[in-house]
């Protein structure tokens, strides 16, 4: 009896087996950049003005694809590897099921030290707000002869890094082909 009523509740569409009551949240973002930036202790701001790999401001050319798995979750996937690629794929949880936005979240751990990922999926257009922020603990010497020795060491406390993307990270709907 249990059984028959379940079976008539789903026919009815009283109860929504999809992800948060969409079908398909599966999005590829392609040709996008993670844009990285760095906060010193003891210093008001993030440093974002180069372009190195090793340095503040890098920039990471990759896609992001994200794919729904369950009810309460999401799977993202970079195209590219870089320093945190590794720690940044995978399962992120639902956090919030909003009119306009789903909110996930991915806590992170590397070397010891912890950070957290969000992602915002725009329910409407398909807009996407992906970042992570991770605890570290650098040097990093920053070259100016405006510094009397020609350098300066900053003790470098987070990496924060953001996805961008042309048209206003507005992602396609993706379809995984197996």
């Amino acid at each position: 009896m249990k059984k028959l009523l379940l079976i008539l509740l789903f026919s009815f569409g009283l109860i929504n087996s999809s992800f948060a009551g969409v079908k398909d949240i599966s999005l590829k973002c392609e040709n996008g950049t993670i844009y990285e930036k760095w906060k010193a202790k003891e210093y008001q701001d993030y440093f974002n003005q180069y372009k190195n790999k090793n340095d503040p401001g890098a920039l990471y050319n990759t896609s992001l694809i994200i794919i729904a798995d369950s009810s309460k979750s999401v799977t993202v996937d970079l195209s590219s590897h870089f320093k945190y690629s590794a720690i940044l794929e995978g399962v992120y949880r639902l956090k919030g099921e909003y009119p306009e936005s789903y909110y996930f979240r991915k806590n992170l751990k590397l070397n010891g030290k912890k950070g957290l990922a969000s992602l915002n999926i725009n329910r409407h257009n398909g807009q996407v707000t992906f970042g992570y922020e991770i605890t570290v603990d650098e040097v990093w010497r920053e070259i100016s002869s405006y510094y009397g020795s020609g350098y300066k060491d900053f003790k470098i406390e987070t990496h924060r890094g953001d996805f961008y993307k042309d048209n206003w990270n507005i992602c396609e709907e993706y379809q995984r082909m197996f």
